[in-house]
């Protein structure tokens, strides 16, 4: 359907060429566009760094697949010829930690396709109405007056439809002169100290836990004032996983191994430990940065994180046994 300009249609199996069935329009073609370059700039298994200085490697799009409790592994890729999709699993439904879609099924699909385009690759044209500008590369907004230079760069969008959202990512800040404490508008007045303003990325933690699964470090920003009257709103720990709210599913007939609930907190800097309860029983005690699993039980589960300073959050999960 991507690689058919948003135009869903059903199979159809022959050998010779049958015509094909009236379809429906299910997406934007603008849309499929901009989607199809994104995934063409997934990284192959194949030279990752080199496939396209290779005049036996046409450009592809491609999306993994791992599903729930590794029982099946999956890629489909498109160019705009062949449309190839690549299952790894047991016939049994038996599930294995060797089943995840980049490493079992991706490196089959993208040697097929390899094969398919060797020589005579192509490529989709881009509409008209596709248009590229410069947005923050860091939150994917419109910079916005603190975003620095290096993270500006040219992106695809669709006008009237892509979001004009200014970039909230890079803010700027007072730290004292010496780099021992920062300020927010609470207490800024409040020291005597030489200030001066830096640009951060935002603390916030879907932020921080975005640019770490990018592989990128926090700001390291001085600690907050002590004598803020507002320093425990800015420093409190937040549980990022598992949202509160959040519903979870469990299966009797699964291995409890594979259905743990990650748990993961963005604590202040001055925090060297957490720890965790659940219905006010004592967990275990970890640093903030650890990734540590929680094995679910039936019901409502209420989870605590405190720091090592007394702060403290709660997160509310329910969880269904099936």
């Amino acid at each position: 359907m991507l690689a058919n300009k948003g135009i869903y249609q059903k199979l159809v199996f022959s050998e010779t060429g049958a015509p094909p069935s009236l379809g429906i329009q299910a997406m934007n073609a603008r849309a499929c566009s901009v989607i199809l370059e994104m995934l063409a700039e997934n990284r192959r298994t194949d030279l990752p760094a080199a496939w396209e200085f290779t005049a036996t490697r046409g450009k592809i799009a491609f999306k993994t697949g791992t599903s729930f409790g590794f029982k099946d592994a999956v890629t489909a890729a498109v160019t705009p010829a062949y449309t190839v999709a690549v299952w790894f699993g047991n016939v049994s439904g038996k599930y294995s930690p060797a089943l995840a879609g980049r490493e079992a099924a991706a490196p089959a699909a993208i040697e097929i396709m390899n094969e398919l385009t060797r020589f005579h690759s192509g490529w989709f044209t881009l509409p008209d109405s596709v248009s590229r500008r410069e947005i923050c590369e860091t939150s994917g907004k419109l910079p916005g007056e603190h975003c620095p230079a290096q993270a500006i760069i040219r992106d695809y969008y669709l006008p009237g439809i892509s979001s004009a959202e200014i970039c909230d990512v890079h803010k700027q800040i007072l730290i004292s002169t010496d780099d021992k404490n920062s300020f927010c508008p609470s207490c800024a007045h409040l020291s005597s100290k030489p200030k001066k303003k830096i640009i951060v990325v935002s603390q916030d933690v879907n932020t921080a836990w975005f640019l770490r699964s990018q592989g990128r470090k926090r700001d390291e920003i001085p600690p907050h004032f002590p004598g803020c009257p507002k320093k425990d709103l800015y420093l409190k720990p937040v549980i990022a996983e598992p949202e509160n709210g959040s519903s979870f599913v469990i299966f009797k007939l699964l291995p409890s191994e594979g259905q743990k609930i990650p748990l993961r907190v963005f604590a202040a800097l001055d925090v060297d430990s957490i720890t965790w309860y659940v219905n006010g029983k004592l967990l275990f005690q970890k640093k903030p940065l650890d990734v540590s699993f929680l094995e679910p039980a039936p019901g409502k589960m209420e989870i605590t994180a405190i720091d090592n300073n007394g702060r403290s959050a709660v997160s509310t999960i329910t969880v269904e046994e099936k």
